[in-house]
């Protein structure tokens, strides 16, 4: 279905001046329910929605862990294609054909994955740097389904001088990473 970054703030934080903070950075916070998520951050932590659109696919999180032209979608065409008859050699070219038309060139995806990742290393650092919170959760999470998902995570804590483009480009999908100052 589709890639959602979503985060925590404590609970103790009123997340509407957060909001306010991420909806200056082109997102925005909104109160999230999931029971998986909540049973292991707990009540200390609240859960939030970031996106602003449809979906976070294409976003820099863990771009740097694919194959260039790599997509989720790959595996479910492919399935797609067996099952209309077409041999494996056929849909294989046409996975390829797939993937070399969805490319751009070299410098024009470094110049986007840039761009976004410098919104989202500005956002966190804005929140952190308001002194409102002591901490902000990111979590990267391909939804097979809607994001009242069960799923296991793990938290990560990361020191704030950590967050840059290479560490955006290799996080993994499912740690809470769970940013602070230093």
């Amino acid at each position: 279905m589709c890639h959602y970054i979503t985060c925590t703030l404590p609970a103790s934080v009123p997340w509407e001046p957060v909001d306010r903070i991420a909806r200056a950075h082109h997102r925005r916070l909104r109160p999230l329910q999931n029971a998986s998520i909540e049973a292991r951050i707990g009540s200390q932590r609240r859960y939030f929605a970031t996106t602003t659109g449809m979906c976070d696919c294409g976003l820099p999180f863990g771009f740097r862990l694919r194959a260039p032209g790599e997509t989720r979608d790959s595996q479910a065409t492919a399935q797609r294609l067996a099952k209309k008859g077409w041999s494996p050699a056929r849909i294989q070219r046409a996975l390829q054909q797939m993937a070399a038309a969805g490319e751009r060139t070299a410098a024009q995806v470094e110049s986007s994955v840039q761009e976004a990742a410098s919104n989202w290393i500005q956002l966190v650092n804005a929140v952190l740097a308001s002194g409102l919170t002591p901490e902000f959760g990111l979590l990267y999470h391909w939804y097979r389904g809607g994001l009242d998902e069960s799923m296991a995570i793990e938290l990560q804590p990361v020191a704030l001088g950590a967050l840059d483009l290479g560490l955006l480009g290799t996080l993994r999908e499912d740690p809470l990473y769970l940013f602070r100052p230093a």
